[in-house]
């Protein structure tokens, strides 16, 4: 568990009123999930703080975001973080495993075809 340090930092990042979602996916409750305001959010968040090495800042649908891979370089989640007055305002957590393959092959075929080019 992250110590009081951990989260007071991420606490000033996040809007009192944030919301977290996170997609996981078809399932049978339904795939997304959501979480609200910082302190709630905070502690969701510190529940993935072993992640932290296998996350990488990422361009994200055109906003500031982190991609995290799993053991053996597979694509875990996607994050899409939109800020608001200088804080955290929403955060979108792709981790629908069909999803997250179907993206890292197309990343894979745009990587392909800049090497093409490159060529």
């Amino acid at each position: 568990m992250p110590d009081d340090r951990d989260l007071d930092a991420l606490l000033t990042l996040l809007d009192p009123a944030v919301v977290v979602r996170i997609d996981l996916g078809a399932l049978p409750a339904g795939g997304l999930r959501e979480v609200r305001g910082a302190a709630s959010s905070a502690r969701f968040a510190a529940r993935f703080r072993r992640s932290a090495p296998f996350a990488r800042a990422a361009l994200v649908s055109g906003t500031a975001g982190i991609v995290v891979m799993a053991d053996g370089g597979q694509l875990a989640s996607v994050i899409a973080v939109t800020f608001a007055v200088g804080t955290i305002a929403v955060t979108y957590i792709l981790a629908d495993s069909a999803r997250l393959g179907r993206l890292a092959r197309l990343a894979r075929l745009a990587r392909l075809g800049r090497l093409a080019r490159l060529g």
